[in-house]
């Protein structure tokens, strides 16, 4: 098999099962509800102050830029589109953190109209142990803030998650909407990961997923079930196997 073919496989196996992987909090991004993950620190490999964008046809499409404060932290995240031959602005975050380098807030903008218009933000709170405790949602609609969602974590003795709580503010009160529930061998790598919905007052399966791993902690296997019926179904894409090869 051509070799840069096998690297391309190899990634995109690993890609999709990280989320198998040892669920640290430099991991904990996995199931953060912000989709553009952010680089925590200038230090770090992910180190860069501008970025730019090109279609597939090598065109000039967007500039992405990052301001540091002076202990390495992003505090601004820039987004620019280039139109008629200049950069104009597109949509920006900007981020705080607490006196332990917490990420503390994360505020989303998009430029309309030549203004800066909110658009999401999410406040952060933390153990004792700097753990991500709470992520608070908020979104701007009509001239308004609005309440978005609440996930709140709870973590076993070892640092791993053992429960994420997604609940959303409905009629002045926050109710529980879904919850994932984790399992892990002593190693740490996870073993099941289940997903439930609150329906008429009560918890109710709906996805589980199965990890198993061989004598070096490596994984081997990923099976997903559904619930049905009261009981647990492989699901159509069950299970998935890694086949572990020699270049």
């Amino acid at each position: 098999m051509n070799k840069f073919l096998l690297t391309f496989l190899l990634i995109f196996v690993s890609a999709n099962l990280i989320n198998a992987q040892n669920l640290s909090q430099e991991k904990l991004n996995l199931m953060n509800p912000i989709e553009f993950d952010l680089s925590d620190s200038k230090s770090t490999i992910w180190n860069w102050d501008t970025i730019y964008g090109y279609d597939e046809y090598n065109v000039l499409q967007n500039k992405f830029t990052q301001t540091f404060n002076i202990n390495g932290k992003v505090v601004i995240r820039l987004m620019e589109k280039w139109q008629n031959n200049q950069w104009v602005f597109y949509s920006r975050n900007q981020y705080t953190y607490d006196i332990n380098n917490n990420l503390t807030s994360d505020i989303g903008e998009d430029w309309v109209n030549n203004n800066w218009e909110f658009n999401l933000k999410v406040i952060y709170t933390y153990n004792s142990n700097n753990y991500i405790e709470t992520e608070y949602l908020e979104y701007w609609h009509n001239n308004t803030i609005y309440n978005k969602g609440l996930y709140s974590y709870t973590y076993n003795t070892d640092g791993t998650i053992s429960e994420k709580l997604y609940k959303k503010f409905q009629s002045n009160i926050w109710v529980n909407l879904t919850r994932w529930i984790y399992t892990y061998n002593s190693s740490g790598s996870m073993l099941t990961q289940i997903y439930q919905r609150w329906t008429n007052n009560v918890w109710v399966n709906d996805i589980k997923r199965s990890y198993n791993y061989d004598l070096n902690n490596f994984l081997i296997t990923n099976l997903e079930e559904t619930w049905m019926n009261n009981s647990w179904l492989n699901s159509i894409f069950s299970l998935k196997r890694i086949i572990q090869m020699e270049i």
